[in-house]
């Protein structure tokens, strides 16, 4: 884990507790704050972490001040004894924040972290009694603060994963590793197959975990230990490591070979085998990139390819659409109009273009560029929460999985959307002369673009427009992705002119006045 310290007053780079964390696997970047000028401490912080980008800052005493003063986007806060009452002007913290202060500090009372936790509406759990004094450098302090770095970087997890945490997973680790997998919504999950050491046994038995990032789970651990930083789990329980899995490949292999592990190596898929919706038979029969490009491009480097993609800010603080056009389009066919509609929205736009379109290189291949839209919004730098995204025909599967792999973005417009992709692409797949089957042209569409499983856990408002004479991908699709949706807060919008190609400018009031209103809800 990077961690961004920010030392006290009066006290050195490289202290006992930046040491300890150095110590205990992370990386820190520890930098010298002047005493005597508040602002420009807060000014190198925010440099550190803008070059940085660190998973967590922790600020001990004047330095919980700085991190609190500075702008620091997302990133979680660990605050010890935070001197906020003696420097700055900030009088809350945000959500993911923990703080660690003793009742015998004579420095910094108590109370001011009881006042801060309160004027942030924190639980009482974010405030941590620890230590003696207000230098909280003994050991139990020391390892507090190395438990609440961690603890803070946790994600949110879901009914169904707490109840994955709980149940009884005896003997069952590769199970436990799939069903903990497919009921995360975070796509960067591992499944690692190894062996570790069973003392029972007295010997090394194979084992399988989920990793994510410095984050490993164990469900076959006891309940207390089955989420642990990934230093310690390494340094106690010493796995041999054999196989790491992303997330896909994992479903893919359990899909194929009919068991959840462990794979043996005929079991394996062959080296960077790429999805059979990937064939020229299937991709190339439904993309078609258009060699249309925009003069000033927004480049995003993706696996195998640079997107030529387009950003306009208009409010750094404010909300961006995140748009996905159709197969036939490019980028540029929506400059400058739907940019600038954006902007009079006060709305900020990224423009995603696909791989082989518009001044974009690499191949257009539809699971391949699955990710692309999260490259793009990471690329960005732009929270999930200040993010609507916006899905047009086909540029809907990259919407939906957008908003599948970020939840907790503001809002989903889908328009001219699919529900089924099987129905779209085996209605133009040349399986025959490719040696495809259909079997598995639908498992994989299963696997990759189930939008009724997607929509389903998505919970966040979702605005779905559709022309009833689409004669290209029928109004039933919006009727089913605005069925399947799990939002309680979704309406589908019916224009009664204009096809496929021309909804926009055939009910271009009613087009308009819908998603205003959208936005205005979203925002406010």
């Amino acid at each position: 884990m990077r961690i961004l310290f920010l030392h006290g007053w009066t006290s050195v780079v490289g202290g006992r507790k930046p040491t300890f964390l150095t110590e205990n696997g992370h990386e820190l970047i520890n930098p010298a704050l002047p005493d005597e000028d508040f602002e420009e401490s807060v000014r190198i912080a925010e440099a550190e972490h803008t070059e940085q980008q660190p998973d967590v800052i922790v600020g001990s005493s004047r330095g919980g001040a700085v991190a609190v003063n500075m702008k620091s986007r997302d990133t979680p806060l660990v605050l010890l004894c935070p001197a906020w009452k003696k420097w700055g002007t900030a009088t809350i913290v945000k959500p993911n924040t923990i703080i660690l202060h003793s009742r015998q500090d004579d420095v910094i009372p108590f109370t001011d972290s009881d006042e801060l936790i309160a004027n942030s509406g924190l639980p009482p759990e974010s405030l941590v009694e620890v230590g003696d004094d207000h230098r909280l450098a003994d050991e139990e302090s020391l390892e507090a603060m190395l438990d609440a770095c961690f603890n803070v970087c946790l994600p949110e997890w879901s009914e169904e994963q707490k109840e994955l945490l709980e149940q009884d997973w005896d003997a069952l680790c590769y199970s436990a590793a799939m069903r903990w997998i497919t009921a995360t919504k975070d796509s960067g999950w591992q499944v690692v197959h190894g062996t570790v050491f069973s003392g029972e046994l007295e010997k090394r038995i194979e084992h399988a975990w989920c990793e994510l990032g410095d984050i490993i789970v164990d469900l076959a651990m006891h309940p207390q230990a089955r989420v642990i930083d990934r230093y310690s789990y390494y340094r106690t329980i010493q796995p041999e490591v054999s196989k790491m899995y992303s997330a896909d490949n994992a479903l893919m292999l359990s899909l194929r070979n009919g068991h959840q592990g462990p794979w043996d190596e005929s079991e394996q898929l062959p080296p960077d085998e790429d999805s059979i919706l990937d064939h020229p038979a299937i991709s190339g029969k439904y993309l078609f990139p258009q060699d249309r490009f925009v003069d000033d491009p927004f480049l995003v480097d993706v696996q195998g390819a640079e997107l030529a993609c387009f950003r306009k800010i208009v409010d750094p603080d404010g909300f961006t659409m995140i748009h996905f056009h159709g197969n036939g389009e490019a980028v540029a066919d929506y400059l400058p109009y739907l940019a600038d509609w954006f902007a009079e929205m006060g709305l900020n736009s990224l423009f995603i273009e696909y791989r082989q379109y518009g001044g974009s290189s690499g191949e257009a291949r539809l699971v391949a560029m699955l990710g692309d839209g999260e490259a793009a919004m990471k690329a960005a730098g732009i929270v999930p929460e200040k993010v609507i995204v916006f899905g047009r025909s086909i540029g809907s599967l990259y919407a939906i999985e957008l908003a599948d792999r970020q939840p907790t973005i503001a809002g989903l417009i889908i328009e001219s959307g699919i529900a089924n992709p099987s129905e779209r692409f085996l209605t133009y797949a040349d399986l025959e002369s490719a040696g495809l089957k259909e079997a598995d042209v639908l498992t994989e569409v299963e696997l990759y673009f189930s939008h009724q499983m997607k929509l389903l856990e998505y919970e966040n408002p979702l605005l779905i427009l559709h022309t009833e004479e689409d004669g290209l991908i029928d109004i039933s699709h919006a009727e089913r992705n605005y069925e399947w949706s799990g939002s309680s807060q979704k309406q589908l919008v019916r224009f009664p002119n204009g096809n496929h190609n021309t909804i926009f400018r055939a009910n271009l009031t009613e087009y308009m006045n819908a998603v205003a209103d959208f936005m205005r809800s979203v925002q406010s």
